[in-house]
């Protein structure tokens, strides 16, 4: 059985906006599009992680990866070709978070011995 953490403490829901290129997917700034994908059971704080410091305009998310509800598939940056039924979480591309957008600044995985997994994202 995969460790989860308790879903009462991840109740918000984003918008990943994954910026992808016209054919390649690479980022383009010229001819890019963004693709959005919703993803619940999230956490969502204003303090920067373990110094607990507040940031006023910034967020940090928190998704425990083995628990999250989302329209696509999520597969890491380096295997996401196909922005049509998958996603990615990378620097620079975008989340929506209560109305207000935000840029992607860091990704931050971990995984515990008890095989709980999380990812942390910084936006501003």
């Amino acid at each position: 059985m995969v460790a989860k953490t308790p879903r009462v403490l991840r109740p918000y829901t984003i918008f990943v906006g994954n910026i992808v290129g016209e054919k390649d997917f690479v980022r383009v700034t010229s001819m890019a599009e963004v693709k959005y994908v919703s993803v619940a059971y999230i956490n969502e704080s204003r303090s920067l992680g373990m110094t607990g410091a507040k940031d006023s305009k910034g967020i940090l998310i928190t998704i425990d990866m083995n628990d999250f509800k989302a329209d696509k598939e999520y597969v890491e940056e380096e295997f996401f070709d196909n922005p049509d039924n998958q996603f990615t979480i990378r620097i620079g591309d975008n989340i929506i978070f209560n109305k207000k957008e935000y840029e992607i600044e860091s990704v931050n995985k971990y995984e515990s011995l008890n095989g709980i997994s999380i990812m942390e994202v910084r936006a501003q």
